[in-house]
């Protein structure tokens, strides 16, 4: 359906799609292909002004990042997009998202 969404011009769906498509990118290991996605994907929402889902992106690109190669230039990338997300989501007014998403940083960087 959000592809169809999409396909159509929805503003709704193609920032959706593409965070999807990184979703099932990394779950099946096509790791730069998800990495480009999420990226896309930050960029449609940040075109719509859909603060949740850059937020999203970003996190979930963060969480990738991480993953793959948790040293040097990847945690660098990594620790960026989990900031901006923690920064976007406390625009949005998700404290408690942000207050957790800051945990997490924490643990996963100290």
């Amino acid at each position: 359906k959000i592809k169809q969404w999409a396909s159509l011009g929805s503003p709704n769906g193609s920032h959706f799609e593409a965070i999807l498509d990184a979703e099932e990118s990394w779950r099946c290991g096509r790791v730069n292909a998800a990495i480009d996605e999420y990226s896309n994907g930050i960029k449609l929402a940040k075109r719509r002004q859909f603060v949740h889902f850059q937020a999203l992106a970003n996190e979930r690109l963060g969480a990738l990042l991480l993953e793959c190669n948790g040293e040097g230039e990847s945690s660098w990338a990594a620790k960026q997009c989990f900031v901006e997300a923690l920064r976007l989501y406390r625009k949005w007014g998700a404290a408690r998202k942000a207050e957790l998403l800051q945990q997490q940083i924490h643990m996963a960087f100290q």
